[in-house]
């Protein structure tokens, strides 16, 4: 559901049916911005910009993810845990122990060329040290980076005990659409709950601008490669993801996120964690947390 015919290497979503899917069935009446993983928080995100007049000054490019969940349609799409796209020629990594590192994600880039340019590779790997969230997650350099070219021979077997999350896996629906810098101070004036997530999108996404949660834009370097969100869908609507039409409902007496570990992955308190490329190649992560 909510994705049309296209010739690129994702599935891309499609905001005009989503937006006649949820208005026609009255979940379009109180939208609120979210941090994006499900269609309606594209939905609500877009709308809202259009209705506060949130367009304005530079519009930053970037391809946001709504995600699906399950085994993607190819192993080389953006996807959190579940199966790694790997050479099947080429030894998995190690941490300074010797012992093999986690599997945490990968982003496929073959969609966003025009927004990040050269790269060394089409996939990037994302690995951890550890596969334990209270090791890897609060390290200093907390994500390893390897380079997998399209067109390869994968694996086809991964011990599941290397997988950094423990549901999925989750698989990324792309949307062009972009960030508004400028946009910040006015949509601080909108009479929304949480409208900090207007101007410059929290989720999954590559290029654009980094929605920062501690706000320290002077101690930012470099550019902004992508940015991997905290994977909430929302509960209480059709299509939380992608691919699943009926609504989910919160575990009774739990918190806001306990979707439970089948349909959600959280980096600390709702954290996001950012890839940035400086000048000279050299990719850098960091995680931030409300």
């Amino acid at each position: 559901m909510f994705i049309r015919p296209s010739p690129s290497a994702h599935p891309r979503f499609d905001l005009e049916m989503a937006r006649r899917h949820y208005a026609a069935s009255g979940h379009d009446r109180e939208l609120a911005p979210e941090a994006i993983t499900s269609p309606i928080h594209v939905v609500a995100v877009e709308h809202l910009r259009d209705l506060h007049g949130l367009r304005v000054g530079s519009a930053e490019p970037t391809d946001v993810f709504v995600f699906a969940r399950g085994e993607p349609p190819r192993w080389d799409l953006t996807q959190v845990g579940g199966m790694p796209y790997w050479p099947a020629d080429r030894p998995w990594p190690t941490n300074a122990d010797g012992e093999p590192c986690g599997f945490l994600a990968q982003v496929n880039f073959q969609d966003s060329r025009d927004l990040v340019g050269d790269l060394p590779g089409d996939v990037l790997v994302l690995l951890t040290n550890d596969v334990d969230p209270d090791d890897w997650l609060f390290q200093e350099r907390p994500v390893r980076f390897e380079w997998v070219s399209a067109g390869i021979a994968p694996i086809e077997e991964f011990d599941s005990d290397r997988v950094v999350v423990p549901g999925g896996p989750f698989y990324g629906v792309i949307h062009r659409t972009a960030d508004y810098p400028e946009a910040r101070g006015a949509s601080g004036t909108a009479a929304l709950r949480q409208s900090y997530l207007l101007a410059e999108l929290a989720g999954t996404k590559i290029g654009g601008i980094p929605h920062l949660i501690q706000g320290d834009r002077d101690g930012f370097t470099g550019e902004l490669l992508f940015q991997l969100g905290s994977i909430q869908p929302a509960p209480g609507v059709p299509y939380p993801w992608v691919d699943l039409p009926e609504p989910l409902s919160r575990t009774p007496g739990a918190d806001d996120y306990a979707y439970g570990e089948d349909h959600s992955f959280v980096l600390a308190d709702a954290g996001m964690l950012y890839v940035v490329r400086h000048r000279s190649g050299e990719l850098r992560a960091w995680c931030e947390y409300y």
